[in-house]
């Protein structure tokens, strides 16, 4: 007799998603009640007059543990988090981040990060509105 293989998904999931439920929720549950507290209770870090200047949008803001450091600047903020999807060898890295005001900031986090490709969701400007600050050359004879 031979023993029936159990249904194997195609694709892996996250060991996260293999947790119960109920665990699952609470760690949604938690996740939430941490993002309410960090929107009523401003720290410093995202008070700082020099970060209030570099943050495009006063709503979007980083978590203070899961931001980038910009380094060697007397302030290491730049409104950017690191994030992975993955494990093991198939783990990529990305980095979330404001379209930038200053792109001095952009490219020295790309620099010290070793970003090799840039993703940018969103046109310089929409509808008559700056949405980004254009922090790539027009011509390739510009770089």
């Amino acid at each position: 007799m031979v023993a029936k293989r159990a249904y194997e998904p195609a694709i892996q999931f996250p060991p996260f998603l293999s947790l119960p439920l109920s665990s699952i929720k609470d760690v949604y549950i938690n996740l939430d009640w941490r993002e309410h507290m960090r929107l009523i209770n401003p720290k410093a870090l995202v008070d700082h007059p020099e970060a209030v200047v570099r943050n495009r949008h006063q709503s979007v803001l980083p978590w203070a543990y899961n931001r980038i450091h910009l380094r060697g600047l007397s302030y290491s903020y730049i409104n950017a988090s690191p994030m992975s999807v993955g494990e093991g060898e198939h783990r990529e890295k990305f980095i979330a981040c404001q379209g930038p005001l200053d792109s001095g900031h952009m490219w020295r986090m790309a620099w010290e990060q070793d970003v090799s490709v840039i993703v940018m969701l969103t046109l310089p400007v929409e509808n008559g509105d700056e949405k980004c600050l254009q922090y790539y050359p027009e011509d390739e004879g510009d770089i």
